[in-house]
């Protein structure tokens, strides 16, 4: 059990890479819930049952990272975690600050980067299937060569993202606001675009003939930029 407890604890601290403390905290940690595991099988719960109480006992890694003390008089270069080449699959990053990122080739299928803060990170040739941006900070980032099946962003800050050579496929930014945001050779067939307010907003080598900008705001540039692309515009505001 204890390899067990190891290696869910590697993957929890996985984004924090080799940051000052983790070492240290993850060996109390694994201590701790060797004991409370041993506990839970003393008071009759079978294994299974126990290890799912021990590992759920843990809590929000986030919050235990902002609690290790960092010496001051160390210059070091500040601290990034590394998510490149890693497979997270299914992991739970919501609400966590992973900013200035370059993530390349990584397997983060239904991760959930819900309210985290993504801003400036370029994730390159990452598979996002079914990835959760919902409210999360994307501004300034980019996507890049990565697939976006079932990807939800409702609520995000997309304010100069560019998404490049990426499939958006039926990917929905309905009510949303779009400032400075950048398609580049990117797919948008059956992108959902309802109601949402787009604001400086670029396509390049991009078709954009069969998304869906039905009641959707946008400024005058965007919208001739739209229509030269023979982009379906009924029931649109130009503002």
């Amino acid at each position: 059990m204890e390899k067990k407890l190891q290696s869910y604890l590697d993957e929890a601290f996985t984004p924090y890479g080799n940051a000052a403390g983790v070492k240290e905290i993850k060996q109390e940690l694994l201590a701790n819930l060797q004991e409370k595991f041993a506990d839970l099988t003393t008071d009759g719960k079978s294994n299974d049952e126990a290890y799912a109480m021990t590992v759920e006992s843990l809590g929000d890694v986030a919050e235990i990272m902002e609690h290790i003390p960092r010496n001051q008089t160390e210059h070091k270069k500040p601290f990034k975690p590394n998510l490149s080449g890693t497979g997270l699959k299914g992991a739970d990053l919501s609400g966590t600050i992973v900013r200035d990122l370059d993530v390349k080739g990584s397997d983060l299928r239904g991760v959930n980067f819900s309210g985290a803060d993504l801003s400036n990170t370029r994730l390159v040739g990452c598979d996002l299937t079914n990835v959760k941006f919902d409210g999360a900070n994307l501004a300034g980032a980019e996507i890049k060569g990565c697939a976006m099946h079932g990807v939800t962003m409702a609520g995000a800050n997309l304010t100069d993202t560019v998404f490049t050579g990426s499939d958006l496929d039926g990917i929905s930014f309905e009510g949303m606001t779009l400032h400075g945001t950048e398609f580049k050779a990117s797919s948008i067939r059956n992108t959902i675009f309802n109601g949402a307010v787009l604001d400086e907003v670029t396509l390049h080598y991009t078709d954009a003939k069969k998304a869906n900008f039905s009641g959707a705001t946008m400024d005058k540039i965007t919208f001739a930029l739209l229509q030269s692309m023979r982009a379906t515009l009924d029931n649109v505001t130009i503002k």
